[in-house]
């Protein structure tokens, strides 16, 4: 019998462990991105630099991006997750912020370097320019989008994130193993076609 369907199966998710344990496996499918490894729980190999205050991120799943002749230096994050035995959004929402932070530094840079400006671009970002994070736990998943941004005005870069689709948050609650899995497919399919 899978997990999803089994009668008790919300009451034995009572740790953010446990929800990593059961529900995990299925968030991690969003990140087997080919030529990007993948880390589970361990803290990123970045310099002090780069991170976001004193943070030492450790998300719970992440990809990381293979970059010749950085990746032995640095961990780019390309995507994570973050479980909780209940979703808070704003704590959630800051830790994956906390660990794309050297990524999205990394896009500005390139960004300078590719239109050849040193301090703003007056070319607008591509489309593409973001990183998916997800945060999930008993009940569902939640998708947030982070992207960096030039404010014209301040004439300064900064750093968005913001929710992308709560529409699945709740699609484990009292849902039949078959549903749930559609409907996960489903936001994963939207993800990787954004």
């Amino acid at each position: 019998m899978n997990i999803l369907s089994a009668p008790s199966f919300q009451d034995k998710l009572g740790s953010e462990m446990i929800t990593e344990r059961y529900i995990g496996p299925l968030v991690h499918g969003f990140f087997e991105i080919r030529d990007a490894p993948t880390k589970s729980n361990q803290i990123l190999a970045n310099a002090l630099i780069l991170l976001a205050a004193a943070s030492r991120p450790k998300p719970d799943i992440c990809a990381i991006a293979t970059i010749r002749g950085l990746s032995e230096l640095y961990e780019f994050v390309i995507g994570a997750a973050e479980a909780k035995v209940m979703i808070q959004e704003s704590t959630t929402q800051v830790q994956l912020a906390a660990a794309f932070h050297p990524t999205l530094i990394m896009m500005v840079l390139l960004q300078l370097r590719i239109t050849d400006d040193t301090v703003t671009s007056q070319v607008p970002l591509p489309d593409w320019y973001f990183l998916i994070g997800i945060t999930y736990d008993r009940d569902g998943v939640i998708f947030y989008v982070h992207m960096p941004r030039f404010d014209r005005m301040a004439n300064r870069w900064y750093f968005q994130s913001m929710l992308l689709d709560d529409t699945s948050k709740d699609v484990f609650r009292f849902k039949r193993d078959e549903d749930a899995n559609e409907q996960l497919e489903n936001r994963a399919n939207l993800a990787r076609s954004c």
